[in-house]
């Protein structure tokens, strides 16, 4: 991939890569930092990827992975606000905001990465199942065992209350 495909890369996803590092680290400059790291990151690998559909998902879970690793690592000054999940009763937690982002908390060190991030896709990002399962690249019944778990530790964390 040579630099003007990169950069046409970057004008189509660009935009949406900085709405998801936005939403995760819930900071303007944080989320443009992390969208240039993500484009860094593509540039270096981005031989592996056959076709234009295969660009969004891996896109997609390198910003998700570089924004849950800079959350992990503590690399924040200031603690983000409370995180706003979609207000429907289907969702897999029906919490307060601040209870949310506590739970959203114990899941990156309770449970593994990709079920996190199918959390955060979830709750955070609004997105249905379907969709979750089509930009991972899993069947939807994966996605739905993973949110189980999710479930599971939102029961105990209720339950310890």
């Amino acid at each position: 991939m040579d630099a003007s495909e990169i950069e046409g890369l970057y004008r189509r996803l660009g935009p949406f890569v900085y709405r998801r590092c936005l939403r995760l680290l819930r900071d303007p400059e944080k989320a443009r930092d992390a969208t240039q790291e993500v484009f860094v990151r593509v540039l270096k690998n981005c031989g592996h990827i056959r076709d234009e559909k295969g660009y969004l998902p891996y896109i997609y879970r390198i910003a998700t992975n570089h924004c849950l690793n800079v959350i992990r690592d503590g690399r924040f000054e200031t603690p983000a606000p409370p995180v706003e999940g979609p207000k429907t009763s289907t969702g897999p937690v029906q919490e307060s905001s601040a209870d949310l982002e506590r739970i959203l908390r114990a899941a990156e060190t309770s449970l593994d990465r990709q079920c996190v991030e199918i959390a955060y896709m979830s709750i955070v990002d609004g997105m249905t199942q379907d969709e979750i399962a089509d930009v991972l690249d899993l069947s939807r019944k994966t996605v739905g065992r993973k949110l189980g778990k999710f479930r599971e530790l939102v029961g105990r964390f209720s339950n310890a209350e």
